[in-house]
């Protein structure tokens, strides 16, 4: 138990330093370049497998591991590499991109559910070490450069090491704010359902561990499939604002979901659950796209890190809250077990509300690039 609350206090904790550096990371990638920022998530990410796999098989202190995994919550690289992204592909295909990215992540993590039911633990602790490994490897011998020299903002990015200005940068405008607040307030669900899910598996539905690697599999590929082949098809026909909205209706079917599987005992609709979390997951694409197409190309570091920032804020917030909430709630009434989803749902509609009135996008400059408006939309 104490285990796990140091391990639930680092990882909010590295979540939070995170939102207060991962702007700054990232105006400093539009000054100097994406790829050393990114090599240095991946030189200081390698040690992470390495000290689960000291303090599991070889009784080695565990307070390393705790200070590892601080740091690796801390320093992420996802917003390195959606800034990457928006480095190299034109506007009007950014959102395709940006799901094909977060699907590379999907179908990795499918493949990694699939592995552990043939491992043992050592054998998937050194399986991911050899990967980190790789990582670095990669990072530094075939990720190339992204940001051209001409396009660094040298005099402009570390004028101030202020994360509240690096991260003002989504309060410009109507669009970025409203933006923010979908993202504030879907995380924080997202990572609250997350925080205590796996204990109402066990205790309420009586999953086992199968039950458990069927629905975490069914999340992955549901994301793979949304995020890399449907994303396309579905902006052609609704545009980012719609794929945004129709991404957050998937999250609040699944709120719905969950309270159906817990009142009518039914353990077949958290499946259902599983398939419309990974459907909802094309949302976070749609944001990043309509965020990179409206600013410079000198400001998409800064822009990606906020996004990610504001994203690692509310994702350290939701565990507190829920694990706080469901640890007041009878695991045997069926009407306090409830109350969490009722939450959920509710913020999962009101998010939907607010992402119903985002501003239509303007159009795409002649640069390829909608400029950052300074004032807010009529």
């Amino acid at each position: 138990l104490l285990r796990n609350l140091w391990s639930s206090a680092t990882t909010a904790a590295g979540s939070i330093v995170s939102f207060l550096i991962a702007p700054l990371v990232g105006q400093g990638s539009d000054a100097y370049g994406r790829k050393p920022f990114i090599v240095l998530a991946q030189l200081l990410h390698v040690v992470y497998p390495f000290t689960v796999l000291m303090f599991n098989n070889y009784d080695q202190d565990i307070r390393i591991y705790f200070v590892v995994k601080f740091v690796y919550n801390a320093y992420l690289s996802g917003s390195l590499l959606a800034a990457c992204v928006a480095d190299v592909i034109a506007p009007i295909n950014r959102a395709t991109a940006f799901g094909a990215l977060f699907a590379v992540g999907s179908v990795s993590f499918s493949i990694a559910i699939a592995l552990t039911q043939h491992l043992n633990t050592y054998q998937i602790l050194v399986t991911s070490s050899g990967f980190y490994i790789l990582r670095l490897i990669w990072s530094i011998f075939c990720v190339p450069e992204t940001l051209p020299i001409a396009s660094r903002s040298h005099e402009e990015a570390w004028t101030s090491l202020n994360p509240i200005v690096a991260m003002s940068i989504l309060l410009k405008t109507s669009l970025f704010r409203r933006l923010s607040i979908v993202i504030a307030l879907s995380n924080f669900v997202s990572s609250g359902i997350m925080s205590f899910r796996l204990f109402f598996f066990n205790n309420v539905l009586g999953f086992n561990k199968d039950d458990i690697a069927t629905f975490m599999l069914l999340v992955g590929i549901s994301s793979m499939v949304s995020q890399g082949i449907l994303l396309h098809p579905l902006k052609h026909c609704f545009q980012d604002k719609g794929v945004l909205v129709l991404s957050l209706l998937s999250y609040t079917a699944m709120a719905g979901s969950y309270l159906i599987a817990l009142v009518f005992h039914q353990v077949s609709w958290i499946f259902v659950c599983g398939v419309l979390s990974g459907l909802g997951d094309i949302g976070f694409a749609a944001i990043s796209s309509l965020k990179s197409i409206h600013c410079t190309d000198k400001e998409q570091g800064r822009v990606q890190g906020a996004v990610y920032g504001i994203r690692a804020f509310a994702s350290a917030l939701g565990p507190l809250a829920y694990s706080s909430l469901y640890a007041t709630i009878s695991p045997k009434d069926t009407g306090c077990q409830s109350i969490p989803f009722i939450l959920s749902l509710v913020l999962y509609a009101a998010s939907m509300g607010v992402a119903a009135y985002v501003p239509v996008t303007i159009a795409i400059t002649d640069t390829g690039l909608a400029p950052l408006l300074e004032e807010e939309e009529k």
